[in-house]
């Protein structure tokens, strides 16, 4: 994902999904002008909508 010319997340070079919420705090970090968090380590099991989805399917 670029912002404002800038790459902010890269499933390519990261070789993951972001994890929840990942992007957006980067992205928010960037609007208010500060430095955007380190990378987060990617979870065990992954995250987000699927995942909440099939957990629900699951149980």
């Amino acid at each position: 994902m670029i912002v404002d010319g800038r790459l902010i997340f890269s499933k390519s070079q990261s070789g993951r999904f972001p994890v929840d919420d990942e992007v957006e705090e980067i992205f928010e970090a960037i609007k208010n002008g500060k430095e955007p968090p380190a990378a987060k380590e990617a979870k065990e099991r992954p995250g987000g909508f699927i995942r909440r989805v099939l957990d629900k399917l699951s149980n």
